[in-house]
């Protein structure tokens, strides 16, 4: 631009020649900040939105869903279209007991994204709740074609399989559920009843024991170990962790 204007060489020479040690063109704050600062042009309302999620998946998992519930509303109300988060936010609500809130929410995204594998887990969920088995499973496993990175939807393809009494492919789904999330005590549950009803006790005790070791304070972690030592004619030990589940939650049936 300034050779364009007519400016001669030696008024750029005298900026920084070749024997000078300054710059040949000094940069303004704007343009610099622009080249070594990568968070220069992240607008602060990303960045609180970012730090919210964070927050949020800390409460969900640290097992105080109800205190997540109020910023995972307002998370998705204000970005409704984030499909990759959204069932994080179905899923913290039918965890609480508020289902049919959670499919109102699920409906216009498994619309929206039917052709992405959230939106496709979605409708397989909703599925689901509405006891359609077969177009729950076949939903859950296009959206497994795309190996989605949210073991969720392993855990409930796996519970489609026990409803649908194949649990040889349940064990499969399961272990895939394990193998994304070995900390959560739902999916050695899973595996543990899928072993079961397949005939192979010592497995399933064995992901009943993980299931404890997992979440001991889980009651049902607890009563899948005392059917697994009973099909093993270890009373005693059955006994046990039938008695160790009373005790956590005494008012089970």
């Amino acid at each position: 631009g300034n050779i364009a204007t007519g400016r001669n060489l030696s008024s750029w020479t005298e900026v920084g020649g070749e024997d000078s040690d300054r710059p040949m063109i000094e940069l303004d704050r704007a343009q610099t900040s622009s080249l070594v600062d990568k968070f220069s042009e992240k607008p602060l309302r990303h960045i609180e939105k970012e730090n919210a999620w964070t927050m949020a998946i800390v409460k969900i998992s640290s097992g105080r869903r109800e205190e997540a519930i109020p910023l995972l509303l307002r998370l998705y109300f204000a970005n409704p279209l984030e499909a990759s988060r959204g069932y994080i936010v179905t899923e913290t609500l039918y965890r609480s007991g508020l289902s049919v809130d959670a499919i109102a929410l699920m409906r216009p995204l498994a619309k929206v994204y039917a052709d992405h594998p959230i939106g496709q887990f979605m409708i397989g969920f909703i599925s689901l709740q509405d006891g359609e088995l077969d177009k729950a499973r076949e939903m859950f496993e296009l959206s497994e074609k795309s190996n989605p990175p949210f073991p969720v939807l392993y855990q409930y393809l796996g519970q489609v399989y026990l409803l649908l009494r194949l649990p040889e492919q349940a064990i499969k789904a399961f272990e895939k559920y394990i193998e994304l999330d070995p900390c959560l005590a739902k999916a050695y549950l899973g595996l543990s009843e899928s072993y079961l009803r397949c005939g192979r006790f010592e497995e399933a005790a064995g992901a009943a024991l993980d299931a404890v070791g997992t979440n001991f304070n889980e009651p049902s972690a607890h009563v899948t170990l005392g059917r697994a030592m009973a099909q093993l004619k270890e009373y005693d030990r059955s006994r046990e962790a039938y008695e160790t589940a009373l005790r956590l939650d005494p008012n089970s049936k």
